[in-house]
């Protein structure tokens, strides 16, 4: 039987996939395009702190990646 995640299991579960998608996003951003739209929709999330960090998350590899 599987056990439903308490919603703090799934803030944290979102933190860390927001780590990973950033991560492989700065490694390899033309391969990794793709994950752009996962974090677009973590970041609308109803708990406004998994907002912020996904907000800044996207921020962070846009700064990244983009030219100058």
């Amino acid at each position: 039987m599987k056990k439903e995640l308490t919603a703090e299991e799934a803030n944290e579960k979102k933190k860390y996939r927001l780590a990973e998608l950033g991560t492989a996003l700065l490694v390899d951003p033309e391969s990794n395009i793709k994950s752009l739209r996962e974090m677009l929709q973590i970041a609308k999330d109803g708990d406004h702190s998994i907002v912020i960090l996904g907000l800044k998350s996207l921020l962070a590899v846009f700064k990244d990646i983009l030219p100058g």
